[in-house]
C-alpha cells in the first residue's frame, strides 16, 4: 500500500527547500492528511500534538511528549477519545539490544544494572539532559518490565546527569552526557559475577526507519503501538527537577 507524503514548515525558506529536494508537497489542515510526525523542537510538542489529536489526526511525536504529567495524561486521554494512535519517539525500543535487555533481564534477573549515554554533540537548547538523554533509559527500563522505580539519588548539569533508582531486587545507575568524545550506548548487567554488557548502537536493522514502518502499520491495522505513550515516564522525569 502506498502513502503520499506532505511536509509542514514554519520556516518558508526552508520548507521551499525541502519540497525541492525531497518531491513533496506541503499541507495546510487536517483534511489533507491522515496523520502526522511531529518533529519539532521539544518545549512545541504539546500544543502540536494536541492540535491534530483533537482534529481526529493519529500523531507519531518525538520524544518527549510534553513536559508535565498532567499534560502527557491529558494527550494520552484525547488519543483515546478520539479513537487516535499516539506513538512516542522511544527508537531504541527498535534496537536488537533492547530485546536482548529484556530477554536477559528475564534470563539472569539482575541485581545491579549501569547504563551509560554518552552524546558527542552539545546540549540542546529545548530540553534539559534528562528529558533529552536520560529519557531513552527510563522508557528502556519500562519496556523490559522494570516499571516505575523509586529515585534514591540525582544530579543534574548541563553537561551531564545521574540518575540512581532502586526497585525491589535491583539498582540501576543512569549516567548520561553530552559533548563527550565519542558516542557510546552501553549497558551492563551483573548477577552473582556474572556481567553482561550491551551496546545498543550495534544494529542489523535501521531503528528508526523500523519506528516509522511500525506507526504506519498500527494505523492500517489499528493497533497498540510498541512506542506507546507513557505519562509515568514523564512524571518521573518532572520529580528530578
Amino acid at each position: 500500500m502506498g502513502h503520499e507524503v506532505k511536509i509542514q514548515e514554519t520556516n518558508k525558506a526552508k520548507l521551499k527547500e525541502m519540497m525541492k529536494e525531497y518531491n513533496v508537497e506541503t499541507f495546510r489542515n487536517s483534511l489533507d492528511v491522515d496523520a502526522v510526525c511531529v518533529v519539532t523542537p521539544s518545549d512545541t510538542h504539546y500544543d502540536i500534538v494536541k492540535h491534530w489529536l483533537s482534529n481526529s489526526v493519529h500523531v507519531f511525536c518525538e520524544k518527549p511528549l510534553c513536559f508535565s504529567y498532567e499534560q502527557a495524561k491529558e494527550l494520552i486521554t484525547l488519543a483515546e477519545k478520539k479513537n487516535r494512535i499516539l506513538a512516542v519517539g522511544h527508537v531504541f525500543r527498535f534496537t536488537n539490544g533492547a530485546k536482548l535487555f529484556k530477554e536477559l533481564c528475564n534470563l539472569i534477573e539482575p541485581k545491579h544494572i549501569t547504563m551509560n549515554f554518552l552524546n558527542d554533540k552539545p546540549p540542546r537548547k529545548d530540553s534539559n539532559i534528562m528529558y533529552n538523554l536520560a529519557i531513552h533509559y527510563l522508557d528502556l527500563l519500562d519496556y523490559v518490565g522494570f516499571g516505575k522505580g523509586k529515585i534514591s539519588y540525582h544530579s543534574i548539569e548541563k553537561f551531564n546527569g545521574i540518575i540512581r533508582l532502586e526497585y525491589h531486587n535491583c539498582s540501576v545507575y543512569i549516567y548520561v552526557a553530552y559533548s563527550a568524545d565519542e558516542k557510546k550506548r552501553i549497558i551492563k548487567l551483573e548477577c552473582d559475577g556474572i556481567e553482561i554488557e550491551i551496546d545498543l548502537a550495534v544494529n542489523n536493522n535501521e531503528p528508526l526507519k523500523e519506528e516509522l514502518k511500525h506507526f504506519i502499520k498500527c494505523i492500517e491495522n489499528n493497533t497498540y503501538p510498541v512506542n506507546y505513550a507513557e505519562a509515568e515516564i514523564i512524571r518521573t522525569l518532572e520529580n528530578l527537577r
